[in-house]
């Protein structure tokens, strides 16, 4: 009796083990623990699907026109090619909004130009459409209070 208690106690601890490691990395991908971790670029993290989008705007002065950049990486943090691909980022500040198109600027990044406020309430829809045809759409608050990025 005791030896089949044995066997079911660890059997239930070995569960118990593997469910927690299989959680790991979901718990791992989290957007307050993306923007707790320190980005390549200096931009905020988001995960989508199989990848991290980086994005890096600017984080302060005054609406206008201003870079837009999207860097591309596994969930391991390497380099992920873009060629074929394609991006478009809305952004949007108070009652403006405006629509860019992001266009591949070398092997792991897209980069455009929007005319936007670098303002806490900036939010940034960002879809990605991959060669093969499959999308990925990651959302952003690069400037809100807590964000890394800010």
């Amino acid at each position: 009796m005791f030896a089949y208690l044995r066997r079911m106690r660890r059997a239930t601890l070995s569960c118990a083990l593997l469910a927690a490691v299989a959680a790991a990395p979901v718990l791992a991908h989290d957007d307050a623990t993306l923007d707790a971790t320190e980005s390549p670029h200096g931009g905020q993290l988001r995960m989508a699907g199989n990848h991290h989008y980086e994005l890096v705007v600017v984080k302060s002065g005054a609406a206008g026109e201003h870079p837009v950049q999207v860097y591309v990486s596994n969930h391991a943090g390497t380099p992920q090619d873009v060629a074929g691909a394609r991006a478009q980022a809305v952004m949007q500040s108070g009652k403006l909004r405006a629509w860019v198109t992001l266009q591949p600027d070398g092997p792991n990044s897209f980069k455009g130009w929007a005319k936007y406020p670098p303002a806490p309430d900036l939010t940034v829809v960002l879809t990605v459409t991959f060669a093969d045809g499959s999308m990925e759409q990651a959302r952003f608050t690069p400037l809100a209070r807590g964000s890394r990025a800010q």
